[in-house]
């Protein structure tokens, strides 16, 4: 069971956010709405109302959605027919949608002139990536790390992975970049000190 929020919550000027709740999982599933100069880029939307969708088409021209994995789709295709904008998600989880999307992302791809792609191997699902956005210090993650209890940061049950280790190594990437707010897909984002919220994963020990 879900409880859907009607409203959108401006984060940051240019980043707004809605979710919706998971009684089944005890916490939000977040999309994301950013504008980058006259465009909006969509990214993993959960169930939006008719208010967020109005919201959402009072900020501006909606250009595309981008999922950062397989099981983010949710309502892309809700988002695709009222914008009638494309899908895009990472390549290799492409055969593994159940609609089809229309632009294939890679890693280190720079897209919309925003969005860098890291593609994190070893996770739930092959094409797992994060949205990084260099110019501001904003990461976007969906499933790679989850906010929860609010303000630290876990992986998902071990037995969505096939190799945890190799998951949680592959998270190691993230280190190298300079973020100080992430933003994420299932439960509590970190709007400052996030990369020292990484640190202090790593350091816990526990896959």
């Amino acid at each position: 069971m879900t409880q859907l929020k009607t409203s959108l919550t401006q984060i940051f000027p240019n980043i707004w956010s809605w979710s919706i709740f998971s009684h089944e999982k005890q916490m939000n599933f977040n999309g994301y709405a950013v504008k980058v100069a006259n465009e909006l880029a969509v990214i993993d939307p959960p169930l939006a109302s008719p208010d967020i969708l109005a919201a959402l088409a009072a900020l501006g021209q909606t250009s595309a959605v981008i999922l950062t994995n397989r099981d983010h789709e949710r309502e892309s295709q809700q988002f695709r027919s009222y914008f009638n904008i494309p899908i895009a998600i990472h390549q290799l989880d492409v055969p593994l949608l159940t609609v089809s999307p229309d632009i294939f992302l890679n890693d280190n791809q720079c897209f919309m002139d925003a969005f860098e792609i890291i593609h994190l191997p070893n996770q739930k699902t092959p094409g797992e990536c994060g949205l990084y956005m260099r110019e501001t210090g904003v990461l976007i993650l969906g499933d790679a790390l989850i906010g929860k209890p609010a303000g630290s940061l876990a992986m998902l049950p071990s037995d969505k992975y096939l190799n945890p280790q190799a998951a949680k190594q592959s998270l190691k990437r993230l280190l190298s970049l300079e973020f100080d707010t992430l933003l994420l897909g299932d439960g509590d984002s970190i709007l400052s000190n996030a990369h020292q919220a990484v640190e202090n994963f790593f350091a816990q020990g526990t896959a």
